[in-house]
């Protein structure tokens, strides 16, 4: 998949997706819910994690953390950074794209 781009699609898929559950875990933290803000977290977490997007991974673990014991203000926090590595990530990432796009084929991962 990596050299093919295909990776680098299924990345640009999940990183585009994050926005939307972000927006999902801050409509339960209104409720609280904080359970499903952990459940969220997790799922976050080891997607991120699978992805090798070490700083999402990371922020989604504290953010499941905060939410299992109900700390509302670093849960919070936890979200801003998330969106903030989402940010970061999906610039490094058309950055990348924009590159190889003036490459031969098969020359983008050389």
């Amino acid at each position: 998949l990596k050299s093919s781009g295909g990776w680098e699609h299924l990345l640009s898929e999940y990183l585009s997706d994050l926005p939307r559950q972000i927006s999902s875990v801050r409509a339960i933290l209104d409720i609280p819910n904080y359970e499903k803000i952990a459940q969220y977290a997790h799922r976050i977490k080891g997607t991120a994690g699978t992805y090798g997007l070490e700083a999402i991974s990371r922020e989604a673990g504290q953010l499941e953390r905060s939410a299992q014991v109900h700390d509302r203000e670093n849960v919070s926090l936890a979200i801003g950074r998330i969106v903030k590595s989402v940010e970061s990530q999906n610039i490094r990432l058309n950055r990348r794209s924009a590159g190889a796009a003036g490459k031969p084929e098969g020359a983008a991962n050389a």
